[in-house]
């Protein structure tokens, strides 16, 4: 008796293994384009059994040694739409999607407004100084002087310490890159007022 039972627990354990086995040998293929018919470099992962594979340089793609389950196939990339397809391979097949299009996301962009100074003089209406930003100068709380590049390139002012003679108040007390303004000493260093 102990024997049959044993035959019978070999039999059954035999027969479960060749099916989980049997389920195993699946393998599912097929090409990722874009939507102009040009391989894509995306990511593909069946969702339930967690397999994730990557397209080579010709779109193609392969997962082998999965089970014979129905389950989804997620494929994504950066510039895509996800997109999902069912796939049901059949045991000891591979099964072929053959080529699958992709929809690609197109974003539009901010406006982005350039503003720049059409006028050729000396004087500034405006100043990134005291808020970072585009300010008229009448509207800056502070005392700001301004050489234009239109004054620089006409005295042929060749440094900073030509240019930065013809801002107000400022002297330059020494030979070398130090002025003083206010009674407070700066040093020009790499083109920089510290």
């Amino acid at each position: 008796m102990k024997r049959f039972i044993l035959f019978i627990l070999l039999l059954s354990t035999g027969s479960i293994s060749t099916k989980i086995f049997a389920q195993k040998n699946c393998a599912i293929k097929g090409r990722i384009l874009t939507h102009n018919s040009i391989p894509a470099y995306v990511t593909v992962e069946l969702k339930k059994q967690k397999k994730i594979t990557e397209t080579d340089n010709n779109g193609n793609f392969k997962l082998v040694n999965i089970r014979s389950i129905q389950d989804t196939l997620v494929i994504t990339s950066a510039e895509s739409q996800i997109k999902l397809v069912a796939v049901n391979p059949l045991p000891g097949e591979t099964q072929d999607l053959g080529n699958i299009n992709l929809d690609f996301i197109v974003t539009q962009l901010q406006d982005i407004e350039v503003k720049g100074r059409m006028a050729h003089s000396y004087k500034s209406d405006y100043s990134f100084l005291g808020t970072k930003t585009q300010t008229a100068s009448i509207d800056i709380p502070q005392s700001i002087s301004s050489i234009t590049k239109e004054l620089i390139k006409d005295k042929m002012d060749l440094t900073l310490k030509d240019a930065a003679s013809e801002a107000a108040g400022v002297n330059n007390y020494s030979g070398y890159d130090d002025y003083s303004k206010d009674e407070l000493s700066y040093q020009i260093v790499n083109s920089i007022l510290r």
